[in-house]
C-alpha cells in the first residue's frame, strides 16, 4: 500500500465555516471595506460563471488577512477580454 504524503500546515485543520457577518466582524475595522469589496466581486463572478452564489466567507477572510485587495483600474465586470 502506498504511503500518503505528509499533510502541509494549511491542511491540518480547515478553517471554521463562517457566515458573512462572523467573518467580517473577525477582521480589524480597516480591513472590512476590502472584505466587502472582495465578497461583492466573488459573488458577481460566481453568478456570472456558475449561475449560483458560490462564496466562502472563511476563504475571503483569510485572503484579506493575507493582504489581497482589488487593484485600482482592475478588470471591468462583464465577459473576460
Amino acid at each position: 500500500m502506498e504511503e500518503r504524503a505528509e499533510v502541509g500546515p494549511l491542511m491540518q485543520s480547515p478553517p471554521q465555516k463562517l457566515k458573512r457577518s462572523e467573518a467580517r466582524e473577525a477582521l480589524p475595522e480597516e480591513l472590512r471595506t476590502v472584505f466587502d469589496q472582495l465578497c461583492e466581486e466573488t459573488l458577481y463572478w460566481s453568478q456570472y460563471y456558475y449561475g449560483a452564489n458560490l462564496i466562502s466567507y472563511s476563504i475571503i477572510k483569510e485572503l484579506v488577512e493575507d493582504g489581497w485587495m482589488k487593484m485600482p483600474g482592475g478588470r471591468k465586470k462583464g465577459p473576460p477580454s
